[in-house]
């Protein structure tokens, strides 16, 4: 990169120095006092036969100044480009999400497995900044990559220099034309114009890093901004489907349940008004067949079960199992409708403690008279005709009284209708 060459003022301005006098604003003889390698035995210009001479006899200290400079400046690009670099790894990568994946392992997902669905269905798997410049770090990668790429350009111009030897060697006393000095200097020497064209060469493009960078962190951002949305976007409408598929036939279910349950009533209502008995009829009544009912009439103790059947009345085992695991997938509170036990709804209400204690009543009554009503045969009790009476007729040979007894005994059985019993159905 070409550097600026002395200036005809400047190079007049040297020619007019005397022996003795400073030309950079230092102690003494000294051109450039404070300048590393400039401490003693520096020759002023007036002991020179012209400016050619000065120059060459200051180069060892030129070259020294201008590498110093050059090294600041490459410090302050170096840390520069470290910022960017750490910015440049803030930009966020968001995948897609396919919910899917954890609907298919419902009951058995791992708790890693559950935050992830639980963190994608609220952030979308990124809950960071939406724009480059509430990055962390942004500010002060902005500002130090700015400075860093001023004082590069600085290094490639002769008001540039002259700034960058004020930062470098930045005193009270430090004049305006001890400045311009040392940037002739600068400039005039091969090492240091080496040394500066070396930095600038290297760290042209710093400006241009940052906001290549900027924009790759920001486009970033905004990617991973549409992936989250996408993400949560596919969580809900996946969840809400999951929902509906689960719900909904068990709601038709129900509500085909509290359409039939009224017909299904009926229909054990008429079954029941045989002693014979449908498999489901028996089931529904808790009661078997062989069953003694005597006199009563099995359907005074039916009545309708008014009861409306809902989710969890209608809810099989495995969907109160799958409907469990979801709704503590989704963490959701108000997904209490169905439970880990639920119980069917039996249409027919059948009072079958007050049937019980009938029949027992019954029974009692029965054995009551078999042992002691006297009003069925010469004053003996079923019990004795049965027990004593008959065995002894048979025994005799009597075959009419035999007769007799078995008559008398099987009135005494209908009135009381003790061999009444439900029978089995198809």
């Amino acid at each position: 990169m070409p550097f600026a060459a002395m200036s005809k003022q400047d190079e007049e301005r040297l020619k007019g120095q005397q022996a003795g006098v400073n030309i950079s604003g230092g102690a003494g003889a000294n051109f450039a006092t404070g300048v590393p390698g400039q401490e003693g035995g520096q020759k002023s210009s007036g002991q020179y036969a012209n400016i050619q001479s000065y120059l060459d006899a200051n180069k060892p200290q030129a070259d020294a100044m201008g590498q110093k400079i050059a090294g600041d400046v490459e410090s302050k690009a170096v840390d520069a480009q470290t910022k960017i670099q750490g910015l440049d790894a803030q930009a966020p990568k968001v995948d897609a999400y396919d919910p899917n994946s954890a609907y298919s392992n419902l009951g058995s997902l791992s708790q890693e497995q559950k935050d992830q669905y639980r963190n994608q269905k609220a952030t979308g798997g990124y809950s960071g900044p939406g724009t480059v410049d509430k990055v962390a770090g942004y500010d002060e990668t902005q500002k130090a990559a700015s400075a860093a790429s001023t004082s590069v350009k600085n290094l490639g111009n002769e008001t540039g220099q002259q700034q960058e030897l004020k930062n470098t060697y930045a005193r009270p006393n430090y004049s305006s034309g001890e400045n311009k000095l040392d940037q002739v200097l600068l400039q005039n020497s091969d090492g240091s114009r080496q040394a500066l064209e070396g930095v600038t060469s290297k760290y042209a493009d710093l400006g241009k890093l940052f906001d290549t960078t900027a924009q790759k962190v920001g486009g970033a951002l905004n990617t991973a901004s549409q992936q989250a949305l996408a993400n949560k976007q596919a969580v809900n409408s996946a969840e809400a489907d999951q929902w509906k598929n689960l719900v909904d036939p068990i709601q038709v279910r129900a509500d085909q349940l509290n359409q039939q349950n009224p017909a299904l009533y009926q229909g054990v209502l008429d079954d029941v008004s045989d002693d014979e008995l449908l498999d489901d009829t028996l089931k529904r009544l808790g009661i078997s067949a062989g069953q003694n009912l005597y006199d009563v009439n099995l359907g005074s103790y039916l009545s309708p079960n008014l009861t409306q059947v809902g989710l969890n009345d209608a809810a099989n085992a495995d969907e109160r199992s799958k409907y469990q695991a979801l709704a503590d997938l989704v963490q959701d509170p108000t997904r209490n409708q169905i439970t880990a036990a639920g119980k069917d709804i039996n249409p027919v209400s059948f009072n079958k403690d007050q049937f019980n204690k009938d029949i027992a009543g019954k029974e009692a009554e029965y054995k009551n008279a078999y042992e002691t009503d006297r009003s069925y045969f010469n004053g003996a009790t079923p019990k004795e005709l049965e027990q004593i009476h008959l065995p002894k007729a048979m025994a005799d040979g009597n075959t009419m009284l035999v007769n007799d007894i078995n008559y008398v005994l099987n009135n005494f059985k209908n009135d009381w209708k003790s061999g009444r019993t439900i029978k089995a159905g198809k």
